[in-house]
């Protein structure tokens, strides 16, 4: 968290306090990677005993709470917010199968209009950003050089596929690497790797492997390969 500085645990407005929608994300999602925070953030209401009565209490987060008029489904939680300097404010997540997503709100038009604008941002996610195919089993990440065999060269392509999440916005980046061909290779040797990567953050590899095998070199291929380096040597003197 790079943009936040808290002065007190309440969140209420004090000198030198403020954070941005950014951290307020990933406090959110380290957040709910503990399964009894998410418990609490998803409950409508619930009741706090004390040793001589019971508080009922309702959750402010509208999109959890069933018949508020913005209830969402898909709401996961997590933290309703409101100052006089921060206006009023939502951190909200929301699930569906495999993908989860969460939107922050800051200072927004009223108390309601925060559910409105969370609620569109989140079903932008789940409408825009699929699971995709990002590298495909077969898919060629360049070719090594055949050792004493100038000009032949073998493909190397990746063993399995890679996918996940993106859309508009995300930037995906292949990044392969590999070593120097041995004297010989069957089919489906791994010579390398490429790392896929989605906003910098690592989502997956892939071996990459020979797509086709070759033989060591002969004597005859050998000699040939010296006997050409020798002569592009004389010429260059």
């Amino acid at each position: 968290m790079k943009n936040t500085h808290f002065e007190n645990p309440a969140g209420l407005d004090v000198r030198g306090h403020y954070s941005s929608a950014r951290d307020l994300a990933k406090l959110a999602r380290e957040a709910m990677k503990h399964p009894e925070f998410r418990e609490i953030v998803s409950k409508p209401e619930a009741t706090i005993s004390t040793q001589d009565r019971k508080i009922d209490i309702v959750n402010t987060n509208l999109l959890v709470v069933p018949g508020s008029g913005y209830d969402y489904g898909a709401a996961t939680g997590v933290k309703t917010g409101t100052s006089p300097q921060a206006g009023s404010c939502l951190v909200a997540s929301a699930s569906n199968g495999d993908e989860s997503y969460i939107a922050v709100v800051l200072d927004a038009a009223g108390d309601l209009q925060r559910f409105e604008a969370a609620r569109t941002a989140l079903e932008f996610g789940f409408g825009e950003y699929e699971h995709e195919p990002l590298v495909k089993r077969g898919d060629a990440f360049g070719e090594v050089s055949l050792p004493y065999r100038r000009g032949e060269s073998v493909k190397l392509v990746a063993a399995k596929g890679v996918s996940a999440l993106a859309g508009p916005g995300l930037e995906v980046e292949r990044s392969p690497t590999h070593k120097k061909a041995p004297s010989a290779a069957k089919t489906g040797r791994k010579l390398g790797t490429v790392e896929v990567s989605v906003d910098g953050h690592s989502v997956g590899s892939s071996p990459l492997v020979v797509q086709k095998g070759y033989e060591e070199a002969t004597v005859w291929q050998k000699v040939k390969y010296w006997a050409g380096g020798l002569k592009r040597w004389i010429l260059s003197r």
